[in-house]
Order: C-alpha cells, then sequence, then structure tokens
C-alpha cells in the first residue's frame, strides 16, 4: 500500500498517486526487459487508486509500531486493485481521483463497479492501460472536500 496526500491536499495527492503509478510502470516495464531471457511472460501488477478519507498512523503494539491507514478509502482501494485482472489493465482509479488530479479521461476504459460491501452504490472507475501523467492538465480543479487519495498495491 502507498499513501498519498496524508501532508498536502487530496488535490496534490491525487495528482502524486498518478505520477507514482507512472514510476512504478517505467520500472516495471524496466524490469521485464532486463529479465526477458529468465521469464516465461513478463511479469505484472495492478494497481487500485479512490480518494477519501481514512484514518492514518502508527498502529500496533509498542514492539512492532506500523504506519498504515484503515478505512472506507482503502478498502474501495484494494478492491479497485482486484478489478485491474477484470478489465485486464495494470491501473484502475476512481473517477473521484480522475477529478480531483484533473485527468482528461478521454479514451479511458470506464466502468461502473459494485464494491463489496457497499451494495447499490456502484462507483465510477476508469482503467488505465499506460501511464497516466499525460492526461493531467497544468492544474487540478479546485478543492471539494475530499481526503486523501489511497492507493493499494500489489504486484
Amino acid at each position: 500500500m502507498a499513501l498519498y496526500g496524508t501532508d498536502s491536499s487530496a488535490e496534490q495527492g491525487a495528482r502524486a498517486a498518478l505520477r507514482g503509478v507512472d514510476e512504478m510502470l517505467r520500472r516495471l516495464e524496466r524490469l521485464n526487459r532486463s529479465l526477458t531471457s529468465e521469464l516465461s511472460e513478463p511479469l505484472r501488477m495492478g494497481i487500485g487508486i479512490h480518494a477519501g478519507v481514512a484514518i492514518v498512523g502508527t498502529m500496533g503494539p509498542p514492539s512492532a509500531p506500523n504506519f498504515s491507514a484503515i478505512g472506507d478509502a482503502i478498502n474501495i482501494a484494494a478492491r479497485l486493485e482486484a478489478e485491474t485482472k477484470r478489465l485486464d489493465v495494470p491501473v484502475v482509479l476512481s473517477e473521484d481521483v480522475a477529478r480531483l488530479a484533473g485527468l482528461d479521461v478521454a479514451g479511458l476504459i470506464r466502468d461502473d463497479v459494485e464494491i463489496r460491501g457497499r451494495s447499490g452504490r456502484p462507483i465510477a472507475v476508469y482503467g488505465v492501460t499506460g501511464g497516466v501523467t499525460g492526461g493531467l492538465t497544468e492544474r487540478p480543479p479546485g478543492g471539494d472536500g475530499h481526503g486523501p487519495p489511497a492507493a493499494d498495491r500489489r504486484g
């Protein structure tokens, strides 16, 4: 899990999360090129990104503290990560993240996803097949009270 926007605005956090996605995709591509002769197929990863309020801080016993986050936004990000397999894309991001970041979504795969535990409340998502920061507008739209984005990454 990677957290963005914990010490900045939601808009800045969303844009930083998308830059982080681009960097992860670039590094995975580079790793796959270097391992071509050793792998029967390239390594893949799925990344889910959502924006919202989360409880963030050091948790756990004093002998083994862990900086982490919990909450609905974190659960949704994890569910979006699972959607990458269904949509056959490396990245699925919520419409909230796209809006906060000022992302031009033209040409992206759009879908409405039912999130387990949130019956009857589907969320709009976008599947991304490559880098996303090229679709960022000059400035993100103004703030709207959403919390920091949360990103779930598994590789």
